[in-house]
């Protein structure tokens, strides 16, 4: 698919080596004015690709935002202690940070001004969950998770909360993706005991009464994943630990859920085993899962939970959607090889393969023309740097990096042009062997077949053995034997092959042969001689 756009792709590299941002591709090229040979160890683009923040390790412990398109530092902060997470909120207009903690009070989650950078408000903050605060994409509220809720904030007023959802034993929150107003949240509280765990839907500010709810078993831990209008979610639920004892890395499940109530079911999957990538569509119409033991299997549900398409099993673990939302990548990564095929999904037809051994990190650029592919520090101490494919897995631009920490691409909007993809052969990039079974044994005569004819093992009846030049089969000058050979005649007294009772039969069979040779003789003799007294009388 080509794009007709005037903004140009960016992308960002940092590592041990410093910052390198470079334009393109087809024609990749520096961009010396937002690169830097100072080791930094993360960067963060604002979600219109408009801004981008690099993270400094070193001291002092400095954060700057920059203009990508002509890298004019916009605001330059400093920390106290080395920063462990940074993100920007959806119009780059506030920076949050988390420093390494020094004491358990300490106030390590800060929000600051983007604009000033001044320090707006600051709490203390332990958890997984990054990041702890989010904000709607309009940023008119922002929710910040506690122990016993979410506390709401309106606009840069960080001060004091605007509204709170109290939920105990609540482990995360998702604000829905849209401007659109009611703002609507949704909320996980994982089983204990007998009680099953549940997500549920509310409406800001009205916390009362949920819109949505899900209850389910064997869920410690979610991932609730709206799609881009905020109409459904996706909840993928996990265990550490199976009980039945089928899988390693505990249990998962598959649960749709609609913002108005209407629809909540399972997702029925039709092969077990792990649940690998769960990924919306672009338009949020359709989403994607790869899933169940290896070979693993692709399928497209659409927002009734009915199955569009299946793609062929094979050996993978990952999906991406392109930003046009035509094709999907499905790709095999960590444990696995690195092959990657990228489908158009509608026919169902593969327009294009590669493959990205120890890939650590892939992701389609804005325009839907390439894939991004890199080795990172410390999935793999090795080997680092980049690699740039096409759709249909051409590789248009590799670079190797020390210590490579973060790769990705600037954001933006791009229309696509429809174009014809060109279908590859359908035994391109397959590395599944479908077993083959071997039935029931036959002799070589049986199936029509000498085992061996001429010296050449498995040739076909009658055939003659193969003449090499130059070469005279042993004895090849000796007369040819008789097809019916006499008996070979062993004698019985010396012949060492024989046991014992073996010669011992063969000398009395001979000598019963004898005594009957001579008792024949004998009777001859005297028939012979009554015949001559009969004619002499």
């Amino acid at each position: 698919m080509e794009t007709q756009t005037t903004q140009k792709l960016q992308l960002a590299c940092t590592g041990k080596m410093g910052v390198t941002c470079l334009w393109g591709p087809p024609n990749v090229t520096k961009l010396s004015a937002c690169s830097s040979s100072i080791p930094q160890s993360t960067f963060e683009y604002s979600s219109d690709g408009t801004k981008i923040a690099f993270k400094i390790s070193n001291s002092p412990f400095t954060i700057t935002l920059l203009n990508s398109e002509s890298g004019d530092t916009l605001t330059r902060l400093q920390t106290e202690f080395d920063i462990k997470n940074l993100s920007l909120s959806p119009r780059a207009s506030y920076i949050v940070t988390e420093e390494k903690k020094q004491t358990n009070d300490a106030k390590n989650l800060k929000v600051w001004s983007a604009e000033t950078g001044e320090l707006l408000q600051a709490w203390p903050w332990s958890g997984d969950n990054w990041p702890p605060i989010q904000w709607s994409d309009d940023e008119s509220i922002c929710g910040r998770l506690v122990n016993s809720g979410v506390l709401f904030y309106s606009g840069n007023k960080f001060d004091q909360t605007s509204a709170k959802l109290s939920i105990e034993r609540i482990k995360g929150f998702a604000v829905a993706p849209g401007s659109g107003k009611p703002y609507k949240i949704a909320v996980f509280v994982p089983e204990i005991k007998d009680a099953p765990a549940f997500v549920r839907v509310f409406k800001y500010p009205n916390f009362d009464q949920a819109v949505a709810f899900k209850s389910f078993f064997k869920a410690q831990t979610v991932d609730m994943m709206w799609n881009s209008k905020g109409t459904a979610l996706v909840l993928q639920t996990m265990t550490q630990v199976d009980r039945t004892g089928k899988s390693y890395y505990g249990e998962s499940g598959l649960h749709y859920l609609q913002v108005d109530g209407k629809m909540d079911c399972n997702v029925n999957l039709k092969k077990e085993g792990p649940i690998h990538m769960v990924r919306w569509s672009p338009d949020g119409q359709l989403f994607a899962v790869v899933y169940g033991d290896m070979p693993a299997k692709t399928s497209i549900f659409d927002t009734k939970c009915v199955p569009k398409t299946h793609l062929p099993a094979a050996s993978r673990n990952k999906i991406l959607w392109s930003p046009c939302g035509r094709m999907l990548l499905v790709g095999g990564f960590a444990s696995l090889s690195g092959d990657v095929d990228i489908w158009e999904w509608s026919f169902p037809r593969k327009i294009g393969y590669f493959k990205a051994f120890c890939s650590s990190y892939q992701e389609w650029s804005p325009d839907s023309q390439y894939i991004l592919t890199s080795i990172l520090f410390p999935r793999m101490k090795v080997d680092h740097g980049i690699k740039i494919f096409n759709f249909r897995g051409e590789m248009v631009y590799k670079e190797e990096m020390p210590e490579l920490y973060k790769v990705g691409w600037r954001p933006g909007k791009f229309e696509p042009l429809p174009i014809k993809f060109q279908a590859l052969p359908d035994n391109t990039g397959v590395t599944e062997k479908t077993p083959v079974s071997a039935g029931t044994y036959k002799h070589p005569n049986a199936r029509g077949q000498h085992s061996v004819v001429g010296g050449i093992p498995g040739a076909p009846p009658g055939s003659a053995p193969k003449k090499i030049p130059g070469h005279t089969p042993k004895n090849s000058g000796s007369p040819k034997r008789s097809p019916n050979p006499a008996p070979l005649k062993i004698d019985a007294e010396t012949s060492p092959s024989l046991s014992k009772n073996a010669k011992r039969n063969r000398a009395r069979r001979a000598k019963r042969r004898v005594a009957k040779s001579d008792g024949e003789t004998i009777l001859q003799n005297d028939s012979e001689n009554k015949d001559q007294e009969s004619s002499d009388v």
